[in-house]
């Protein structure tokens, strides 16, 4: 539960406490389900040691800071549920690339980004 691969620096809980989010030295902060101590979606990246994270209130997204002087928000990820095709789309928006047939995999631009989250109804905090 709770692993990194270095330190646990800062650690807090969604304002429902159903998830706690962690920043460690080894340059990433996590999410974590208290429930099952299973991560929630990806490894949220930076250049130094994430030394501070906090919720936004609304509890939909949350910030991070690392030793390098880097401060970053991001969006707490939303379970997705229903056809395989909105599982793809989702699949497309969390990574930034999709399938390419002559070249494997390409990074999907910014505007077709901007198409499957109205597609799939996610919206910017604050929205």
């Amino acid at each position: 539960m709770l692993q990194h691969q270095g330190k646990i620096f800062s650690a807090t809980f969604n304002p429902d406490g159903k998830l706690v989010l962690t920043g460690s030295n080894d340059r990433s902060a996590r999410l974590w389900d208290t429930a099952t101590g299973e991560a929630v979606g990806p490894v949220f990246r930076h250049q130094g040691g994430v030394t501070c994270v906090a919720f936004n209130p609304d509890g939909q997204s949350f910030a991070t800071a690392s030793n390098d002087k880097t401060a970053q928000t991001w969006e707490v990820p939303v379970a997705v549920e229903g056809e395989v095709g909105r599982l793809a789309a989702w699949t497309r928006v969390i990574s930034g690339m999709e399938l390419a047939p002559d070249t494997g995999l390409r990074v999907i631009d910014a505007s077709g980004w901007r198409q499957l989250r109205q597609q799939l109804g996610i919206r910017r905090s604050g929205e």
